[in-house]
């Protein structure tokens, strides 16, 4: 019995310590330049997960990094017929879940972004894995602390994936975006 709670400890620790693991992983075509994509639209997530509340956050939090990155985004509504932004960013939530254990509940989201020029090629993709823990003493908390740490997690995955992500073409003067 007690060399199961040094073990457990042990093992407690040991999570303690690594808190948040991530990795990710970018490849940019080499002809990214030729493409200069700056309006996108964003499509729908394939969500591989149970949580349909956590495609809509993936789908937000992807937008606002584009946003960030100075592209232009085109609403999904207007993509009726010929497309009209430059690219398009096609994502798949993987993995959204989160296991609770006694004192700690670790929470593991899984995203692959690609961004596909107008003629269908793959000129940009990335995934990213992020792991986040959450611990406390009673059931109740720990369970509100998940829910806090969610959206964070879904955050830190979208930055992590975006971040091999070239900048926005600039604006070629004379010639101005499609919204």
């Amino acid at each position: 019995m007690i060399i199961l709670k040094n073990s457990f400890f042990t093992i407690l620790i040991m999570v303690a310590l690594v808190g948040c693991v991530s990795a990710n992983s970018n490849l940019v075509a080499p002809d990214y330049g030729k493409a200069a994509p700056r309006t996108v639209v964003v499509q729908p997530i394939q969500n591989d997960t149970a949580d349909k509340e956590a495609a809509e956050i993936l789908r937000q939090d992807l937008a606002d990094g584009l946003y960030f990155k100075g592209y232009q985004l085109v609403p999904t509504s207007s993509t009726a017929g010929a497309m009209p932004g430059d690219a398009t960013f096609h994502a798949t939530l993987s993995r959204c879940e989160t296991r609770y254990y006694h004192l700690f509940a670790p929470t593991v989201v899984s995203v692959n972004i690609e961004l596909k020029s107008k003629a269908g090629e793959t000129i940009w993709r990335s995934g990213a894995l992020v792991w986040d823990i959450s611990f406390d003493f009673t059931n109740y908390r720990l369970a509100r602390k998940v829910w806090q740490l969610y959206d964070g997690a879904i955050q830190k995955a979208v930055d992590k994936a975006l971040k091999g992500l070239p900048d926005a073409a600039p604006e070629t003067p004379g010639k101005t975006g499609t919204m």
